[in-house]
């Protein structure tokens, strides 16, 4: 799913999880179908992305989005460029935890072989029987 992948040769690119350190595999950069407030579609490449396959959610850094110059408004729920208060896209959100509402492509839909736990986790831990609706 990443249109540019390295390797990950330094040993400082790791992130804090669950009481733990994770070291990403890789970086590169992602591109996404995401929809903004008015449903229309834009494409968005985040980029700098890190490969960490042990982990099972994917999870967006609000300070390192920040530092691209993006912000996360949380009265419209979406995210807008800092400098011009242009929307990029819509979130959406439950219990603080947010995800970029995007469109399934052909590679999310083979991701969706993976276990039901594992779409419960990544979909913000709705119900079982919600995520068995998105099949």
């Amino acid at each position: 799913m990443f249109d540019e992948y390295k390797t990950n040769t330094n040993p400082a690119n790791t992130i804090a999880t669950a009481g733990s350190y994770t070291r990403a595999e890789g970086y590169g950069s992602v591109t996404l179908t995401a929809i903004q407030s008015n449903n229309s579609t834009v494409t968005v490449t985040l980029t700098d992305v890190f490969h960490m396959p042990s982990l099972e959610v994917n999870l967006l850094s609000r300070p390192t989005i920040k530092r691209k110059g993006i912000y996360i408004d949380g009265k419209t729920k979406t995210l807008r460029y800092l400098n011009t208060d242009i929307e990029i896209c819509k979130f959406q959100s439950l219990h603080s935890v947010m995800r970029i509402c995007t469109i399934l492509t052909s590679q999310a839909m083979t991701a969706a072989a993976q276990s039901i736990d594992v779409w419960h986790r990544r979909l913000s831990h709705i119900g079982l029987d919600n995520v068995r609706k998105t099949a």
